[in-house]
């Protein structure tokens, strides 16, 4: 199964892909940013070769923060080489993601892998469309505490304002698909 998580930055996704994580049969690393790259859904071929490239060179994120770079943790036990290898054989995002996640799944003993980056948020209906049997989790916390505390990480105001609304209006978009599911910040603590 194939899940991402959504939203604005500062609603607690790093904490909920903490807990999924926990779970026996899933497996959530840290952001990729492979889901939240609009090119990468309908362009493949022409935009794949981009995905480890920075600045002007890459693909930005779709939405307010244009951030282009994918930078993998330690939670992906893979080689960069061997994921730029991936990509080059993989016919479409779809099969690049079933490339990459398999031997992680295998490895770790897990059947059901989730990919957290809040700009997903403005993909999710793209997602949806190109991942049959995937779902999206939008997690949502107090408007107040999310731009309180994206003021505090150095935002101005009104780039807080905007990348809270931005982002939870974007996800929002999918509220009425039955794959799209809601979860509080306010409910996990």
């Amino acid at each position: 199964m194939s899940i991402i998580i959504g939203c604005s930055p500062s609603t607690g996704s790093s904490l909920l892909r903490r807990i999924l994580n926990r779970h026996s049969k899933v497996f959530c690393g840290s952001e990729t940013t492979f889901f939240a790259k609009e090119p990468l859904y309908n362009e493949w071929d022409k935009t794949k070769h981009k995905v480890f490239k920075s600045g002007v060179l890459g693909i930005p994120n779709a939405g307010y923060q244009h951030y282009s770079k994918v930078e993998l943790e330690e939670d992906y036990p893979i080689k960069k080489a061997t994921i730029k290898q991936m990509i080059a054989d993989a016919s479409s995002l779809k099969a690049f993601a079933k490339a990459f996640y398999e031997p992680i799944l295998a490895q770790t003993g897990k059947t059901i892998w989730i990919e957290k980056t809040p700009s997903n948020a403005f993909l999710f209906d793209k997602f949806l469309a190109t991942f049959n049997k995937g779902k999206v989790i939008h997690i949502v916390r107090n408007p107040l505490d999310v731009i309180t505390s994206l003021y505090k990480r150095g935002e101005s105001l009104y780039e807080a304002v905007a990348t809270y609304l931005l982002n939870t209006a974007a996800a929002m978009s999918c509220i009425a698909h039955p794959d799209y599911h809601l979860i509080r910040y306010e409910d996990l603590i």
